[in-house]
This record gives structure tokens, sequence and C-alpha cells, in this order.
């Protein structure tokens, strides 16, 4: 096959994956915004946007609902109002408030420790005081970061949609006249 044939076989598919495209677009849900031009396609609803409402649900339920049993009150405290970031996308998120928590959890179980421990510092109450004084400190640690995660987590979904409102792709045919050929170029924004 001759450099001029498979040139004229290349158009017709070219055109036939443009058409195809945009008549996947087209086809859409009514929510889709579809821009055309001569030049550009560009699907700007390609990325889906996360309920504020189903993340907030999901952080609150997933704290509470273990709180009653003995065996999950913990990892429900510290795994629970992470939920909400994790269905956001937001993982780094998550993860920091997952981290924090733990951090309360191992003071906790450190002060436990501490109290029943032989060491004598002198003083057999200075034990008991700085044992409490950790077990409040990181029980606080975690109450409160379950309850900050809990509270900001509509606001987070609402800038992380934010972000990703701008996201598009564009789908653009291109000519490329030093080599005589066609082609399609791809670009993602976001």
């Amino acid at each position: 096959m001759s450099e001029k044939s498979i040139t004229n076989l290349l158009v017709p598919v070219f055109i036939f994956i443009v058409l195809i495209s945009h008549t996947a677009f087209a086809q859409e849900n009514s929510t889709s915004k579809l821009q055309s031009d001569t030049t550009e396609i560009q699907y700007v609803d390609s990325f889906k946007l996360k309920s504020e409402s189903h993340a907030f649900k999901s952080s609150l339920y997933g704290t509470l609902v273990p709180l009653p049993t003995i065996v999950f009150t913990i990892p429900g405290l510290v795994f629970g109002p992470s939920l909400g970031y994790f269905y956001g996308g937001m993982l780094g998120r998550a993860w920091k408030g997952i981290a924090i928590r733990s951090a309360g959890v191992i003071g906790m179980a450190s002060a436990i420790a501490w109290s029943f421990s032989d060491f004598d510092f002198g003083d057999n109450n200075s034990n008991s005081a700085g044992a409490g004084i950790l077990f409040v400190t990181s029980a606080s640690v975690i109450v409160f970061s379950a309850i900050y995660d809990i509270a900001k987590i509509k606001k987070a979904v609402r800038k992380s949609n934010a972000a990703l409102s701008n996201a598009r792709l564009d789908i653009i045919p291109k000519y490329f006249s030093q080599t005589n050929s066609v082609g399609i170029s791809l670009n993602l924004h976001f």
C-alpha cells in the first residue's frame, strides 16, 4: 500500500471517530454540557461530582453506629469520620484524620499502661495524675478530631466539587501539514 492510499484510508476512519465521539457525548444525560464548534468538542461534565449530604451521612453514621458496640467503638471513632472524605475523593485528608485519632488511641493505651506500671517516681500519685492527664488529653484529641472532620466534610466536598467542575476533556481533530496527515488531540484540563 502506498502512502497516499494509507492517507485516503485514515481520513474516513478519522471522520468516523469524530462522529462516533460526538454521538457518544450527545447521548449522555441531560446534565452534561456539550460545546462544539468546527474544531473543538468539549465534554465538561466528564467527572462525577460528589454529594455533600452523602459524605456527611457517611461520616456521621460511620462514627455513631459502632459506638454502642464494645468491639467496634474504637475503630468507629478512628475510621468513621474519614468515610466521607474517602467518598469525596480526599484521601490525604481522610488519612490525616485517621492518623490524628490513631495517635489519640495510642495515647490512651499508653495512659492505661502507665497507670498500672510499677515505676515509682517518688510519689505514687504522680503516676496516677500523669496517666489521667494523658488519658483525658488523648480522649479529647479523638473526640474533637472526629467532631471537626464531621463538621467540615460538607465544605470540603463543596470545595472539591468546585475544583472538579472546572475539569474538562477536549477532543480536537488535527491536521499535520508537515506529514500531510490527520489525527486527534485529547486534552484533559483540571
